[in-house]
This record gives C-alpha cells, sequence and structure tokens, in this order.
C-alpha cells in the first residue's frame, strides 16, 4: 500500500507539470520568428544556414554589438581565425586553420574581397565601418574564389544606398591618450531611381607606446605608436529597370601616424650573442644582443663591436645606456614615420531575370606607403659604440646618402634617412652620429591592381 501510493503522488505531479507545461505551449506565440542573415558566401544570394561552408557571418548589427572596428578584430570574434598585419603593417596576413602567410616571398593564403571583388594588397588596419556584413569562410575556396584562397576567405559587403528616404548616423568617441573619434554615414535617395550614400571616419590619439630615448638622443619625439587617419567612402546605386542596377563606388583611406613598424618584443637580452640574442625560458622588454644577427657577427669580427659578453670592458660600450623598461616602453633611436594613401574603385552591373543573373564587376586599386623608423622588438640597442679598426683608425663611421641618379636606385635631396649608405661613397654625409650604431629601416611602395569579371 505505500509503495502504491508513492506511484500515486508521482504520478499526479507528472500530470500537473505535463498540464503546467501545456498551458505554457498554448500561451506562448505559434511562431517564433528567427532573423536569417543572407549573405554570398558560394557568389549568389542565400540564407547563411544553408550554406554547407564553415563560416562565420556578421551583419551590421553583429558588429556594433561585438565592437568590431578594424579587420584585426577578427581574430578575437571568428574561430581558427588569426589576423596580423604584415610589412610594418601596410598588408594584412589572414590565417585560417593556422594556413596563411608564413614566409617572405610567399602569396597570401586567404582571400581578402570587397563586395566580391578580390584586393590582395587592401591595408591592413582596415576599418570595418558601415558594413552590411562580415563574413568568413575557413577551408580551401578555390573552386569559389581562384587563387590565393587555400586557407579559407574573408568577404566584406559595403552598405548599399537604400530609396526608402533619407537616414544615416553619427558617432563620437573621446577618451585618454586624446583619442578623438568621429564615424558616420548619410543616405540620400535623388528621385526613384538614383540613390547616394557617403560614409566616413576619423582617428586621431596618440601613441600608447613611450620611447624612453626621448630627452637622451636629440630630436627623439616622447611619442611612439599614435594614429592619425581617416576614411571615405562614397557610393551611388542607379535603378536601371525593374531588374537591372548599377553601382559605383570610391573608397580613400589617408594615415600619417607614428605608428610602429613592430610591437614591444619579449627578450631579455642575452650577455652572449647565442640563443638568438636573448636569455632562455626568461621575458623582458629588451632587444636580442646586436652580436647575433649576421651583420652584427661581420662588424665583430672587422673589429669595430666586440664579440662575446656584454660588459663595460669587453663588450658593448652604450653612449646611451639603456633604462628598465615596461611593457609599453621602448628605446629607440628615432622616430616613427608611417605614411599610407589608399584608393579604391569599384563598379558593379547586376541583371535579374526568371531563373537566371548576370553579374559584372571590376575594380582598381592605388597604394602608396612608406614606412621608416627604428624597429623596437629586434635589431640593435641605442647607441652601442662602434669602434676602431685597422682599416679605419680613426674610428668614425660616417653615414652617407645614395648619389643623385646613382644607378637609378634613388633620387635624393641632400641627406636624407631615407636613402642612406654607411661609408662616403655618396659623398655627401648625413647628419647622424659617427661614433655609434644606428639601426633605421626604410620601406616605399607603389601598388596598383586591377581586376574584372563577369558571371552568369
Amino acid at each position: 500500500m505505500v509503495k502504491s501510493a508513492r506511484l500515486f503522488r508521482i504520478s499526479l505531479g507528472l500530470l500537473a507539470a505535463i498540464s503546467a507545461s501545456n498551458m505554457a505551449i498554448a500561451a506562448a506565440p505559434e511562431h517564433i520568428l528567427i532573423e536569417e542573415i543572407i549573405v554570398t558566401a558560394q557568389r549568389m544570394d542565400e540564407p547563411a544556414s544553408k550554406v554547407p561552408i564553415a563560416m562565420s557571418a556578421f551583419d551590421d548589427v553583429s558588429l556594433r554589438d561585438r565592437r568590431m572596428v578594424v579587420l584585426s578584430d577578427l581574430h578575437v570574434n571568428a574561430p581558427n581565425v588569426t589576423y596580423l598585419p604584415r610589412e610594418g603593417g601596410a598588408y594584412p596576413n589572414l590565417h585560417i586553420r593556422g594556413v596563411g602567410w608564413h614566409a617572405v616571398g610567399e602569396e597570401a593564403l586567404g582571400a581578402i574581397h570587397i563586395n566580391e571583388i578580390p584586393f590582395p594588397f587592401l591595408r591592413a588596419q582596415a576599418d570595418l565601418y558601415d558594413m552590411e556584413r562580415v563574413e568568413v569562410l575557413r577551408g580551401p575556396q578555390g573552386t569559389l574564389y581562384g587563387r590565393n584562397a587555400t586557407a579559407g576567405a574573408l568577404n566584406m559587403i559595403t552598405r548599399r544606398p537604400s530609396f526608402e528616404g533619407v537616414e544615416g548616423y553619427l558617432e563620437l568617441e573621446a577618451g585618454d591618450y586624446e583619442r578623438r573619434r568621429i564615424e558616420g554615414a548619410l543616405n540620400l535617395p535623388v528621385g526613384d531611381r538614383l540613390a547616394l550614400r557617403i560614409a566616413g571616419n576619423g582617428l586621431q590619439r596618440d601613441g600608447y607606446i613611450e620611447n624612453t630615448a626621448a630627452g637622451q638622443i636629440p630630436g627623439v619625439k616622447k611619442d611612439y605608436d599614435g594614429r592619425d587617419q581617416y576614411a571615405l567612402r562614397l557610393t551611388g546605386v542607379w535603378q536601371i529597370g525593374e531588374t537591372t542596377e548599377a553601382w559605383v563606388m570610391y573608397d580613400r583611406f589617408d594615415e600619417d601616424s607614428t605608428q610602429a613598424e613592430s610591437a614591444v618584443g619579449g627578450c631579455k637580452q642575452n650577455a652572449l650573442p647565442v640563443n638568438g640574442g636573448c636569455e632562455p625560458n626568461q621575458f623582458g622588454h629588451d632587444r636580442p644582443h646586436p652580436g647575433q644577427s649576421l651583420l652584427g657577427v661581420l662588424m665583430g669580427l672587422e673589429g669595430m663591436i666586440p664579440l662575446g659578453a656584454r660588459d663595460a670592458s669587453t663588450g658593448l660600450n652604450f653612449e646611451y645606456p639603456r633604462p628598465p623598461l615596461g611593457p609599453r616602453e621602448v628605446h629607440a633611436d628615432g622616430n616613427q614615420d608611417f605614411q599610407l594613401t589608399e584608393e579604391i574603385w569599384n563598379l558593379g552591373f547586376e541583371h535579374r531575370a526568371d531563373g537566371w543573373s548576370w553579374d559584372a564587376v571590376g575594380g582598381y586599386q592605388s597604394t602608396n606607403y612608406r614606412i621608416a623608423g627604428p624597429n623596437p622588438s629586434g635589431g640593435y640597442p641605442t647607441g652601442f659604440t662602434l669602434g676602431a679598426t685597422d682599416e679605419n683608425p680613426s674610428g668614425l663611421w660616417p653615414t652617407s646618402a645614395y648619389p643623385e641618379g646613382n644607378g637609378g636606385l634613388r633620387t635624393t635631396k641632400g641627406c636624407e634617412w631615407d636613402a642612406y649608405r654607411a661609408g662616403v661613397l655618396g659623398g655627401c654625409i648625413a647628419d647622424a652620429s659617427q661614433t655609434r650604431g644606428v639601426a633605421n629601416s626604410v620601406l616605399d611602395r607603389e601598388v596598383e591592381y586591377w581586376f574584372v569579371e563577369s558571371k552568369l
């Protein structure tokens, strides 16, 4: 009897729970709608849930909610994706599932597209402003996207003008390090068949890194890795007919900042030029021992710097001793100079009919950039002294510019740091110390690229 009563009570409880759940279901809405993201991962418009590709898609709402401002924000929002700048921040370096651009001279293995047009030389920190969506496709995509898509593909779809009325937005930000950021867009319908959209953003801030050589070395500024940049995008759409549309987009980006070529390293300098110039299993913010590089070995063999331990009697001597460094400090023998101008034109024609479509797109890109300055994570410590040798008993090691028209390598205006070589072969000695080593890197490049595609 006890067991029967217990089972009866349990049965009543289950019936009550089922009845309550039925009442809740009955009170719930008949249809629960989940908004679907329409993507072009397979080169056509289709719901993301029906694309048989490992993919992460972010619409404009997701981009804002996740605070995805630049392309480097992908690696904290899309799984198996790592995004790092290359060539001092001028080129993107997209890795998907560990596959990407690893070696010098190697081609990119992650395809980057704007409105379905590939741009392999896109600037590294492209801004994700006024975007309709961003799609990341993981795994080989050569069938759909051609070469340079072994790792996957990245699609950025900019927002098109709308015919639904005048609308837009404006965002202002301010913060420490004198940070000021503005972003906005304005949509303007012009009649029933033409619409325009203008969007842009700008950023100014001081550097997050302090150069501790300021105050020691003349001309060296304290601010390091600052930003001064703006971007502008103009888009126009022409509704030719009910099923035919043409569009054009112009995008421009300008930057003139102190963006660092590389971040602060994690090296604790070794007293000997071994193990890459850093102490094994140790962490610090130094540069590697200069004797560990090929140039350092050659200078040591010539007697310009001593080979072996670093100390006042047998090792390196420093004109400007390096202070202890923190995670946001460098001791660099110069100022950073990062200049980049990029212009992009996109054109498109779309025709839709019953059961088929014809699309034609074209793109043109012009990029000019210049990166000059010291490398804080590698190379040479600031101010190590060069010694006299048998060939140069004076101990002076002048730096000279390339002579005018030197084999077409460089045409300079006087002695400039963007074109120099050791010695006096150019006959023009630059204004720099002649008794200590100076490490400076310069990269100038101009890129032009165009692309045309038609698909039926």
